[in-house]
């Protein structure tokens, strides 16, 4: 499925980045707000129309603290799961355009780079 996306393409970046739920989440996808705990919310997230979502549903934990994501889980329709766990965020960052340019000394030989600008 994904070898039929086209590189770079904005509707394969998003159909398959558990990030992008929380930016369409109020247009997308009903939001539930589960039990948590003392120091954090629980929403869980189901998509609109779940025939052409990638996600069956993504649960999404805020710390109270902050407001702010510390985890997403994400089930895909193949009931495989995607789990990121957020321990920091430092905006403001000043970074060099270099940065964010590919090398492919760093990548091993043979590696299959998909190029998702």
């Amino acid at each position: 499925e994904i070898a039929q996306c086209l590189v770079g393409s904005e509707m394969c970046i998003r159909d398959r980045n558990p990030f992008s739920v929380i930016s369409n989440f109020q247009t997308a996808y009903t939001a539930t707000l589960m039990k948590g705990n003392a120091s954090s919310n629980i929403v869980q997230l189901r998509p609109k129309n779940a025939r052409t979502s990638q996600f069956s549903q993504v649960v999404v934990t805020i710390a109270k603290k902050t407001n702010l994501p510390s985890k997403i889980i994400a089930t895909m329709r193949d009931k495989s799961k995607i789990s990121i766990t957020l321990s920091g965020y430092r905006t403001g960052g000043n970074f060099p355009a270099s940065t964010f340019v590919y090398n492919k000394k760093y990548v091993p030989a043979g590696t299959q780079v998909v190029d998702l600008r």
